[in-house]
């Protein structure tokens, strides 16, 4: 703990932790995210979190894949533009004020990342071509009869040839300053394309996969999916969403078939499908016929594995824990922690920490699913399908009638109080399955 200094004396972070296995290493929680925490807490009254897009992207910078999303060169943001009367302008975004010749920020056509200052430098080039007056060039035409020449001063150039035609052209150079979202505007396609999106999340209403992204609240981003940060620097796209509270909105500029569209998307803390924290609550459980089960969490995790549980949990609880997406609101991982001795449980006692993936060939959604399907439960037996891959499921087998009638005596043995936690059981009495 404590506040973490500069060398100028100024407070840059929160001192927070240190690596055990070596010297002089340590982290801090820097001044922006404190900065965002006590502003979460300002608007909201309690923390809500940083907010996620909910999409999962790849970047586009190979060639080929750019070719097949039909999109720009993947140099970089610039653009040109046309006047309709043989100029083109090339933009050029320069990172300090005015450079002082075209080689600073590159040759006339090179294209440069965008930078933190949304300067952009203009190279106008005109050419034309016309007939040459005989009358005003006819010294030129005997001096330089059938031979190509050219010359010029400064920036213009100009050429006759044989055909007594000439061209001319100049090139000049000025800044102006640009909004973000003329920037965009003006620039190549470039971004990321979208390969998965949260489908309960607001964003599925505009995202789907295959969609480019090439800009948000109108900054570009690069095919390599960052974004300008700080003077010649570059973040991660995400930097400006996290930049955002629970409820705002950002503008999000994507490509869709070849169409560059733009669409508010309301921005939120999406739940996670096994929590990673659990403040001042209870765990559910739900326990029958001695099948202890509640529903997946990194707390959990952590009293049955200890502090290093991402290396010794089971590989199938780590890949729902670590990358688990949620397809509904209710859904949750319901795993068997242990299984009580008992006659009825018989040969099943080492079957612990599994997922319960069906209940008689349906699907376990949550836990109070799983209670539901239990009460309502017609059949002679109860087949519980469990296991944490789909090669490695084993299958559990209760006669329905003696669970019914021995469950209160396991729970005496194994003194537990309640065969559900109070939270399930508050929504059981609610639902007409249980008494208060």
């Amino acid at each position: 703990g404590g506040p973490a200094l500069d060398p100028d004396g100024k407070i840059v972070g929160v001192a927070f932790q240190s690596l055990d296995d070596a010297d002089n290493i340590g982290y801090i929680i820097p001044v922006p995210i404190i900065d965002h925490f006590l502003s979460d807490i300002n608007l909201h009254g309690r923390y809500t979190g940083f907010c996620r897009l909910g999409v999962s992207w790849q970047t586009t910078e190979n060639e080929a894949l750019r070719q097949y999303l039909k999109l720009g060169s993947a140099a970089g943001e610039a653009g040109k533009l046309e006047d309709g009367e043989g100029r083109e302008e090339e933009l050029v975004v320069v990172e300090s004020e005015a450079a002082s010749s075209a080689s600073e920020a590159g040759d006339l056509g090179d294209r440069i990342e965008l930078a933190s200052k949304k300067k952009v430098r203009h190279y106008r080039s005109h050419s034309e071509t016309a007939a040459s007056d005989s009358t005003s060039y006819e010294e030129d035409e005997e001096q330089y009869a059938g031979v190509r020449v050219s010359g010029g001063m400064g920036g213009s150039t100009y050429s006759y040839d044989t055909d007594y035609t000439y061209t001319y052209s100049y090139t000049e150079e000025d800044e102006r300053e640009y909004t973000w979202e003329e920037i965009l505007d003006m620039s190549d396609d470039t971004g990321v394309l979208v390969t998965h999106v949260e489908p309960i999340l607001e964003s599925a209403k505009v995202l789907q996969s295959g969609d480019v992204i090439v800009g948000i609240d109108g900054v570009p981003i690069a095919s390599d999916g960052t974004v300008p940060f700080r003077g010649e620097e570059r973040v991660l796209f995400s930097y400006l969403l996290r930049s955002k509270f629970t409820g705002d909105s950002v503008n999000i500029t994507y490509i869709r078939d070849g169409e560059r569209k733009t669409a508010p998307v309301k921005l939120e803390f999406p739940s996670q499908l096994v929590p990673w924290y659990m403040y001042d609550k209870s765990p559910s459980y739900l326990v029958h016929a001695g099948l202890v089960m509640t529903p997946l969490s990194v707390p959990y995790l952590m009293a049955e594995f200890g502090h290093r549980w991402q290396r010794y949990a089971p590989v199938g609880l780590l890949e729902s824990a670590m990358y688990g997406q949620l397809g509904s609101e209710e859904e949750e991982v319901v795993v068997l922690s242990q299984v009580l001795a008992s006659d009825l449980t018989s040969g099943y006692e080492d079957i612990h920490n599994v997922k319960v993936l069906t209940v008689n060939g349906e699907t376990v959604k949550n836990l109070k699913h799983l209670l539901t399907m239990l009460e309502s439960n017609k059949e002679p037996f109860l087949k519980f399908q469990v296991g944490n891959s789909p090669g490695s499921s084993m299958m559990i087998v209760i006669d329905a009638e003696k669970a019914d009638r021995q469950t209160e005596r396991i729970l005496t043995q194994n003194k537990i109080p309640d065969r559900m936690s109070n939270d399930l059981r508050q929504w059981a009495v609610k639902s007409g399955m249980a008494t208060a």
